[in-house]
């Protein structure tokens, strides 16, 4: 009933603070505000044992009122739910304290008390400023919100933006041995290692289709095959890649399919020196040549193909 004296025997966990409002929830999931003056934070647990007046805020909203509130000894660790926008109700979800991931916001939200908008997955999620947050960037947030109501509607107060990171750069491999950014390698296979949900687009030289990987491969849950980043296009990888005889520079990045996000872009330097590994010299001599196959008159620290009584092979100088 409206204006009904309750009592609280059962401890709760403050989920969000803002001045004098206070929501809270118990051990079963159920929310309620407090309008109070207060000190409390939020995982603060308010204490069981006390009183206050029940009432329905425009006869909609259900809040606690004249609270002698008990100081708080302890706290609980609360972690929002995740949840999807569009499922939530005034009649089931009013005041609870719920997260929104990856709102992906074109411009910087106001800081002031206003409506805006972001978006999630392509669709649109109306929310409000209420509590005069102060503006974050354009960018990729997991947003915690307050569930209102407004003219018998679904409205969502912000209470909190987390920004999303962008990818790491995914790993890359050699024959199965991580190899790292700006490496030289010799010959070999390559493979790229992220999380799932995570896709990868690589760029070797010019080409975007080098030979053993076909973009129509893509799985379907990826982004595009290619995808156009500073200007140049990349081939989404889908397995190995096998590199011609020669030096590459591979150019790559992570992708976050979730939030659009990419990690930056980064290289390697690849040789591969199948085709120069028959070189012939005289019986007896020794020459010395770098992996592009240029003779030199003494190694330096570096890998060379030593050629000897008609016979090449590479060789680590230390």
């Amino acid at each position: 009933n409206n204006y009904s004296l309750v009592k609280i025997n059962f401890p709760m966990t403050v989920a969000f603070v803002n001045g004098s409002n206070i929501f809270a929830t118990d051990d079963k999931g159920g929310f309620i505000q407090i309008y109070n003056s207060n000190s409390y934070k939020a995982n603060d647990v308010i204490p069981a044992g006390w009183s206050a007046t029940y009432t329905l805020y425009k006869g909609v909203t259900p809040e606690l009122t004249n609270a002698n509130l008990p100081e708080s000894t302890e706290t609980k660790e609360f972690v929002p739910e995740a949840v999807n926008f569009k499922d939530l109700t005034v009649a089931k979800d009013i005041n609870k304290v719920v997260l929104l991931k990856n709102v992906a916001f074109a411009t910087a939200t106001p800081s002031t008390q206003a409506n805006f908008s972001g978006t999630i997955n392509g669709e649109t999620v109306d929310l409000r400023n209420n509590y005069s947050l102060a503006s974050v960037e354009a960018g990729v947030y997991d947003v915690t919100v307050v569930v209102t109501a407004f003219n018998g509607n679904v409205s969502l107060y912000v209470a909190n933006y987390s920004a999303v990171p962008a990818p790491a750069a995914p790993e890359v491999k050699i024959n199965g041995d991580t190899v790292s950014d700006n490496a030289n390698v010799n010959d070999g296979k390559l493979t790229f290692e992220v999380p799932e949900g995570i896709a990868v687009y690589y760029r070797i030289d010019p080409n975007n289709t080098p030979s053993g990987d076909d973009p129509a491969n893509a799985p379907a849950k990826a982004a595009p095959a290619t995808m156009d980043n500073d200007g140049k296009a990349y081939t989404l990888y889908t397995g190995e890649v096998k590199l011609e005889s020669g030096s590459h520079t591979v150019s790559y990045f992570a992708y976050d399919e979730a939030t659009g996000l990419k990690s930056e872009v980064k290289t390697i330097n690849v040789s591969n020196t199948t085709g120069i590994e028959g070189i012939a010299a005289e019986d007896g001599a020794v020459e010395w040549f770098n992996l592009q196959g240029v003779r030199v008159a003494e190694p330096q620290q570096g890998i060379y193909v030593r050629v000897a009584n008609g016979k090449a092979a590479k060789v680590v100088v230390e």
